[in-house]
């Protein structure tokens, strides 16, 4: 019985350790695949266009191959050929047929261009086919010389995805991590006062929302993803009559609109990067009251009333049939209008009074489970020429349950 319980553990631990390798290396690769797909993506447009400025010559094929591979239902084509050319007076020999190399069922182009040489290759005395020669490197020619538009675009998409999945963990893992060292931190030092948990509320002196790194960060990796699309001629392909090419500008458009965004964002907040709130009651009371100034600073010419909102928000996970979905619920909202009064020419500081009541009935802040959390926010808007004011603050409130809570700010609650 001992030697059987001691191997248990140790059996559990030798899994664990393996499923645990095993996703780690599976994160390895996500990444890989993403960068080997845009760096195939890449030496293909770079092919396509030094191809362009290739000199034509007639071939003759002396070995064509259409190689099939069947790998249970996915069947892949490769056209094989080996032709000779003469170029400057000297004899070459080529192999290569178009820009991209291997095997693949992309399209139906190793079908076609199998058909097309066969013609060249079974007519009499062999008749010539046209080659595309190097003139720097003669030894370097291709049969055909134009792009794969759905090879391209089918390696473009392998990047998106795999980038994007790596993003996506590799992201949040970094920040959790930082953030559960932070909250291990406030959590010796205030045992007792969970209001105190989160750096930014740590003073009673909150920071509105950040720039948007994460919207920079996807707005950067699309935009890198794209650029082998933004390098293709449009207008010559369309004169090519291939307009479903036009397809591709998609990438390039939604990166565009990703990085706008961003910008506008970030100039929201460099505008009012100084801009903070000050809490007089340090954390909001459920069943009393939410009290501070907010301190606006920046060019704030020709701002009018500031409106004030104060919401209490859920967001939960669903899970149905194996698919879970995120939903966000406003439990409670109060708004009020703030005058900023008197002329506002070349202002630059503002303050405002912040006071809203909280009914009994709601629910405090919590979001120890991600998966059900509710939280409260402060938001501050204004029309302004230019950038209009668009702050947003997190801010604790608790329930009264000890005495300590909606304490002034500075003072530290009766023990």
């Amino acid at each position: 019985m001992d030697l059987e319980a001691k191997k248990a553990p140790f059996a559990g631990e030798f899994i664990g350790y393996t499923l645990l390798l095993v996703f780690a290396l599976l994160m390895l690769a996500f990444p890989a695949v993403a960068v080997f797909m845009g760096w195939r993506s890449i030496v293909m447009v770079q092919a396509w266009r030094d191809a362009q400025r290739w000199v034509q010559t007639p071939a003759t094929i002396e070995h064509l191959q259409l190689r099939v591979n069947r790998d249970g239902e996915a069947t892949t084509y490769r056209v094989e050929c080996r032709y000779s050319y003469v170029f400057n007076g000297q004899v070459f020999q080529g192999r290569r047929v178009g820009l991209a190399d291997g095997s693949d069922n992309i399209g139906s182009w190793q079908q076609a261009t199998y058909e097309r040489l066969k013609q060249h290759f079974q007519a009499i005395e062999s008749d010539p086919v046209p080659c595309w020669v190097n003139p720097d490197n003669p030894a370097e020619a291709v049969l055909d010389r134009q792009m794969r538009w759905e090879l391209l675009l089918f390696n473009l998409l392998f990047v998106a995805v795999f980038g994007g999945i790596s993003l996506a963990v590799a992201v949040p893992a970094v920040w959790w991590r930082r953030r559960a060292a932070r909250l291990r931190s406030l959590q010796a030092r205030y045992p007792d006062q969970p209001w105190r948990w989160k750096a930014e509320w740590a003073e009673g002196r909150l920071q509105p929302a950040g720039p948007g790194w994460a919207l920079w960060l996807v707005a950067v990796f699309w935009n890198v993803v794209s650029l082998p699309v933004a390098r293709i001629p449009f207008m010559h392909e369309l004169r090519e009559e291939r307009p479903w090419t036009l397809a591709l500008l998609g990438f390039p458009l939604v990166g565009i609109g990703l990085l706008a965004g961003a910008i506008v964002r970030s100039r929201r907040y460099r505008r009012f990067s100084g801009s903070r709130l000050d809490l007089q009651t340090f954390p909001a009371v459920v069943g009393g009251s939410l009290r501070g100034t907010l301190h606006l600073v920046g060019d704030l010419t020709g701002i009018g009333d500031v409106e004030l909102a104060l919401r209490c928000v859920r967001t939960f996970v669903t899970r149905h049939g194996g698919e879970s979905k995120t939903s966000r619920d406003v439990l409670w909202e109060a708004r009020r209008s703030v005058p900023t009064g008197g002329t506002t020419f070349g202002l630059t500081e503002l303050q405002l009074p912040v006071d809203f009541s909280i009914p009994a009935g709601c629910r405090p802040t919590d979001d120890t489970d991600p998966a059900d959390a509710v939280r409260w926010q402060l938001t501050a808007k204004a029309k302004l020429p230019g950038a209009d004011l668009d702050l947003k603050f997190d801010v604790p409130v608790f329930r009264n349950t000890d005495g300590r809570l909606n304490t002034a700010v500075g003072q530290q609650p009766p023990g």
